[in-house]
């Protein structure tokens, strides 16, 4: 390879794989689920909640145009945000009423459902 592809390369490599929403599994965690808030024409607004094997929660909102990488400031298990169920809620609802947003009522009901099931589970184990 040349001097450019070896720089673009490493850039690559590195700047995916300490991103959760590339490569959640160096940060011990998998996508519970994930809803896309903007059209997705050149642009990115992502709510994902992610589970640890324990079953804890994460979770962060990202957005921006078609030039930043989603989640590319979110390098650290740390840098994740604390999940609050109520705050979740509240957003994905706003957000449903919103003219600029993208989701369906039934993209709404499959993500509570799914982060409410393992909330509920987290919180009763």
């Amino acid at each position: 390879m040349g001097r450019i592809s070896d720089v673009l390369y490493l850039f690559h490599h590195c700047s995916m794989s300490s991103n959760p929403h590339y490569n959640p599994e160096n940060f011990g965690l998998s996508v519970l689920a994930e809803v896309e808030y903007s059209s997705g024409s050149y642009e990115f607004d992502t709510r994902i909640v992610w589970i640890d094997k324990e079953g804890k929660l994460y979770t962060a909102r990202d957005e921006g145009c078609s030039c930043p990488t989603p989640f590319e400031d979110y390098t650290t298990l740390e840098s994740l945000d604390t999940f609050d169920i109520d705050e979740i809620r509240n957003e994905i609802k706003t957000e449903l009423g919103s003219s600029r947003s993208n989701i369906t009522p039934i993209q709404v009901r499959e993500f509570l459902r799914t982060v409410e099931e393992a909330f509920s589970k987290n919180n009763h184990a």
